[in-house]
């Protein structure tokens, strides 16, 4: 009975949401594209039980139900459980020494309680959650840019982007918090509330906490977006914004890594060398982006990033008879390389200096996530469900270049 009423809950959280939105222009596409995230979290869990015989999102709802389970018996344990980390109070848990994954396991240890500890129903939250984040960001793209229908249709139904951003998976979490706050982000430019200010500092502090890779390089492009969108630096040549951007991003990443250890100066290249050579002891030599092996470390970085960069992007690009899924990723990938050769022959230089402001915001975050992603994941199947973060934009700005029926700038027209 617990399980139906978490259910039910759901389906009332959904009907407030859909009366909520007011994108007239693809609302009727709401209710397929929910279903279609919600399935894809279920699939999630099916090929984590049945294909890879465990991973995240089990171990997640294990240890959650854990903590739900204390709290069915003793509130106040599990408040000191949620609130002080107090793990002794739990038998045998597993991510007492990493808390990105605890605040998970507490995040579904939450939702367990609405839904009685049953995975199938915590995961459509999770794919909800995702999916409001989505729904927002692709009503500004709609709204903004005209002719913005062909790129938020892809978001909806791209395989890769809408399997690893549903279900419970941190990337769940952090999908639907970068694009609700990039779509907040906007709004609050035209309106100035203090309110939206404080949610967008609650929802990237809160993403910091999940992923704080993904935080820094989000809240530093927005940021200097601002800057730029707020001084005379968006009035200049291409060619003096993009050389006013390199230096605002590099500051901007400077101070910013200080805000968590690994991403300090002095630790970032050693980190994500470190994490490089743990994912490629443990993956398969044929699944993974193979760098040049170079000292100094900054040289290693400079030599090796643009094909990161490029991996990042476009990769894996071969076939692999042996998997399905590694298929799946190679195939959209062709699609995606496929439709940026096509865009680029329609680029031309008026196009770039229309928005020009927001063109290179997104280039930006997308080369930034992808290249420090690829080379600390160097990894193809983990790349592909990382690569979640930085996908949509992509999306976003391939399908609009290309000028499909209606489509007449590179990133769209403003209205």
């Amino acid at each position: 009975m617990e399980e139906l009423l978490g259910g039910i809950l759901l389906l009332l959280f959904v009907w407030l949401h859909h009366k909520k939105v007011n994108s007239a222009g693809f609302r009727k596409y709401y209710f397929p594209a929910l279903i279609v995230k919600i399935i894809a979290g279920v699939s999630v869990g099916l090929l984590y039980r049945y294909y890879y015989t465990g991973g995240d999102t089990w171990d997640y709802f294990f240890q959650a139900e854990k903590l739900s389970n204390i709290a069915f018996q003793s509130w106040s344990n599990f408040a000191k459980l949620f609130f002080y980390s107090d793990y002794q109070l739990v038998d045998g848990f597993a991510f007492d020494n990493q808390p990105r994954a605890a605040l998970m396991v507490k995040m579904v240890s939450l939702v367990n309680l609405i839904t009685h500890s049953n995975y199938w129903i915590t995961s459509a939250y999770f794919s909800f959650f995702s999916f409001v984040g989505v729904w927002a960001f692709s009503s500004w793209v709609y709204k903004t840019f005209t002719y913005g229908k062909m790129a938020v249709l892809a978001l909806f139904i791209w395989p890769s982007f809408v399997f690893w951003s549903s279900g419970i998976l941190k990337e769940s979490i952090a999908v639907g918090l970068i694009f609700w706050i990039i779509a907040n982000y906007f709004a609050m430019m035209d309106t100035k509330s203090f309110r939206k200010i404080f949610t967008l500092i609650i929802a990237i502090y809160l993403l910091f906490l999940i992923k704080y890779y993904f935080a820094i390089v989000l809240f530093v492009v927005l940021l200097v977006h601002r800057v730029v969108s707020l001084t005379s630096l968006h009035k200049k040549s291409l060619l003096q914004q993009m050389l006013a951007w390199v230096f605002l991003l590099v500051s901007g990443l400077l101070v910013g890594g200080f805000l968590h250890p690994n991403l300090e100066p002095y630790n970032i290249l050693g980190v994500v060398i470190k994490n490089n050579m743990a994912f490629a002891k443990l993956s398969n030599v044929h699944s993974l982006v193979h760098f040049i092996d170079i000292e100094p470390e900054w040289a290693w970085l400079l030599i090796n990033s643009p094909k990161a960069l490029f991996a990042g992007l476009f990769m894996p690009l071969g076939f692999n008879k042996e998997s399905l899924v590694y298929s799946i990723y190679t195939l959209e990938n062709w699609l995606l390389v496929l439709l940026f050769l096509r865009g680029v022959m329609f680029l031309k230089l008026a196009n770039l200096k229309h928005n020009s402001t927001l063109i290179l915001s997104s280039i930006a975050y997308i080369t930034m996530l992808a290249i420090f992603l690829t080379l600390s994941t160097p990894n193809l199947g983990t790349l592909s469900r990382y690569k979640v973060a930085y996908l949509p934009i992509l999306l976003v700005v391939i399908i609009m270049a290309n000028k499909f029926k209606g489509v007449p700038k590179l990133v769209g027209k403003l209205k």
